[in-house]
């Protein structure tokens, strides 16, 4: 576990995070552009997502976790002179594809390896919580080259993340192998693949929590508007550092508190996860609904925060619900089978939602409003969801 969160640290670095939106639009891009990056980026997690779980069900977890932290590397260094929506085009679509191999394989891993299952959520949470450290600290030092050096910033700040991604491989390597399955020499690619759909398609409670994770606020599209959403409001570009250092705070405790929630749920007097969900839910629709209607930079910057404090709780509990409703010789490709749909539904509407914020910077947000609202009564007229019993 150590090594994972080593892992996850450098791996997650983000000394451009706070001005990244503003780094693409300085190349050539609008938010049409750039979401529609976040399409490509996803149709090469779709090509790849199901064929590198079906190695990770068959290899190891652990192989595909090295593989992707190595096309991460790759991937940094031609993001330093690439200029256009082309360039950036061929970037995004490897990129899919080192997303791919981790998804499902990383979280299978964890739960694999994992003396007490019901750790995950706990677990996910410190994971999230590094990560999230992670992108803190390249905050602070990206936002400070940024206020200090706003002409060389964007190429040190890459340069930066290109070395951490150096030592988020080295970490990969140096993992525990994977925990020995009893099937794993004897089960068929087609046997995994049809263990994964049948568990998938069985359960009408994968479908709600997958509607649930794809409309969670606080998601990829929210990290690339709140840059252009702030400068609406005048906020200088100097600012975004500390901006960005409080959105991972955030997220840092949030991912705490998902830690603290699981333990806590051991004991009877606690709120169960479908309480917990619902409240979160309910909570991010506020949070929304001042996005929208701020009129002052203060309101939407607490605002923007709580979303993606939000986030940071409601994610890792979801992930956990979805590993109990799948067995263990296929839940990587089954886990995987969930992402493909949300990667190809996320292809489909991010362009649109990039056209929506050329026209509106909140328009994006008024669409969560009503995507997240739909899905929490989705969730109160389907009573089986995250109900307490094990399956």
């Amino acid at each position: 576990m150590p090594t994972l969160i080593v892992m996850s640290l450098f791996s997650n670095m983000g000394f451009i995070y706070p001005v990244y939106t503003m780094f693409l639009l300085s190349r050539g891009m609008n938010m049409t552009n750039i979401l529609t990056l976040e399409s490509i980026l996803a149709l090469g997690i779709l090509l790849w997502e199901v064929p590198s779980s079906l190695l990770a069900d068959r290899w190891g977890r652990k192989r595909m976790i090295v593989l992707a932290r190595l096309l991460e590397l790759v991937v940094a260094v031609p993001m330093l002179w690439a200029h256009g929506f082309l360039a950036f085009a061929m970037i995004y679509f490897i990129s899919g594809l080192g997303i791919a191999c981790q998804s499902g394989a990383l979280e299978a891993y964890i739960y694999e390896t994992l003396g007490e299952r019901k750790d995950m959520t706990r677990r996910l949470g410190y994971i999230h919580a590094a990560q999230s450290a992670g992108v803190l600290r390249g905050s602070l030092i990206g936002g400070t080259i940024m206020a200090i050096y706003p002409a060389q910033g964007y190429v040190v700040c890459l340069s930066l993340a290109i070395w951490a991604a150096v030592p988020a491989l080295i970490t990969a390597m140096r993992l525990p192998a994977d925990v020995p399955r009893a099937a794993q020499t004897h089960i068929s690619l087609r046997t995994i693949l049809r263990a994964g759909l049948r568990a998938f398609i069985r359960s009408g409670q994968v479908l709600v929590l997958f509607l649930l994770m794809f409309n969670l606020p606080g998601s990829v599209e929210t990290h690339y508007l709140w840059q252009p959403y702030l400068t609406g409001f005048g906020v200088p570009i100097a600012w975004f550092g500390l901006i960005a250092i409080g959105i991972n705070l955030t997220g840092i405790l949030g991912s705490l508190l998902a830690s603290w929630l699981s333990q806590l749920q051991q004991h009877t007097v606690a709120p169960t996860t479908r309480q917990v969900v619902l409240a979160g839910g309910s909570l991010s629709l506020v949070f929304l609904g001042l996005v929208i209607f701020a009129q002052q930079a203060g309101w939407g910057i607490l605002a923007l925060l709580g979303l993606f404090w939000l986030n940071a709780v409601l994610d890792p509990i979801l992930i956990t619900q979805l590993n109990q409703l799948f067995p263990d010789e296929a839940r990587a490709t089954a886990l995987s089978g969930v992402s493909w749909l949300g990667s190809t539904a996320r292809m489909i509407i991010r362009p649109g939602i990039g056209y929506l914020a050329d026209l509106n910077i909140t328009y994006p947000f008024r669409w969560d409003l009503v995507a997240m609202g739909t899905s929490l009564l989705v969730v109160l007229a389907y009573r089986g969801v995250m109900s307490e019993k094990k399956e």
